[in-house]
């Protein structure tokens, strides 16, 4: 109604004035995308404000043996309507709480093994081969902790399952010695 009343080079010039308007904050924010985020730099900060301790916080947590099991995260994938298979998006891991640590001091500790630290070893689930932690989220229930492991791909998802659940089985390092043996056995 109200563009009907205008002269038709009124109407010209108001689009013009919006195309233009488009254009700029187009441009705006093209630039804004290619500055660099100040999060990795304040990530890098809080990670190297930890105390020294958190390296053994990791090694516990790290230890095969020192949880109670892990299972897969999986979502469903609607890729059509009769195909939605259900595919491993991570591992969760359920612990113990170690004692005097909160949930959201053990978060970060393990956020910042994840994006600064080398895995400890084979079976780190913080450090896959085939990609890079994407997130990392625990929830407490009482005296255990669920520690949520997510990937950045498919490959990377599959392997941190795979290594969460090493994590489960303690380490078997057993030596068997034979100190003595009877000869003789004396019938009943």
């Amino acid at each position: 109604m109200f563009l009907a009343n205008l002269p038709q080079e009124s109407i010209s010039t108001m689009k013009n004035t919006i195309l233009a308007a488009a254009l700029v904050l187009g441009a705006a924010a093209c630039s804004n995308a290619n500055q660099p985020v100040n999060t990795p730099r304040s990530a890098q900060l809080a990670c190297s404000q930890l105390p020294a301790d958190s390296n053994q916080l990791v090694s516990h947590v790290l230890t095969p043996g020192s949880t109670y099991g892990a299972r897969p995260i999986s979502e469903t994938r609607v890729i059509a309507r009769a195909h939605q298979p259900k595919v491993v998006v991570g591992a969760e891991v359920a612990m113990p709480a170690p004692e005097g640590v909160t949930k959201e001091y053990l978060e970060r500790v393990l956020t910042c093994h994840a994006d600064t630290g080398v895995a400890a070893h084979s079976a780190d689930p913080f450090h896959p081969a085939s990609g890079k932690i994407r997130d990392i989220s625990i929830e407490s229930s009482g005296a255990s902790l669920a520690i949520q492991i997510r990937g950045t791909n498919d490959e990377a998802n599959r392997e941190i399952f795979s290594r969460a659940q090493a994590l489960t089985t303690p380490s078997t390092d057993v030596r068997v010695e034979q100190v003595g043996s009877t000869a003789a056995v004396s019938p009943l």
